[in-house]
């Protein structure tokens, strides 16, 4: 999930709660290929669907997570 939201950092679409560090390494990366996008938005979704990590927050009863994780997928589009 952390490469994940570095991947859209790299797309332009950072999360605001990313550290400072994260962003000033994005700002010295060139631009971002769409198969690493494409291979980010594919191991987010199956966390999403089937992992251990979903099933974790499932039984929590929070939906911030899934809400969170969603927001993430709209981001790799």
């Amino acid at each position: 999930m952390a490469a994940a939201e570095v991947v859209v950092a790299l797309m332009g679409r950072a999360a605001t709660s990313l550290p400072d560090e994260v962003m000033e390494w994005v700002e010295r990366q060139g631009e971002m290929h769409s198969a690493v996008v494409n291979k980010a938005r594919s191991a987010v979704n199956r966390v999403l669907v089937d992992s251990e990590l979903q099933s974790v927050w499932e039984d929590s009863g929070s939906s911030e997570w899934k809400a969170s994780v969603e927001n993430l997928l709209k981001r790799l589009a």
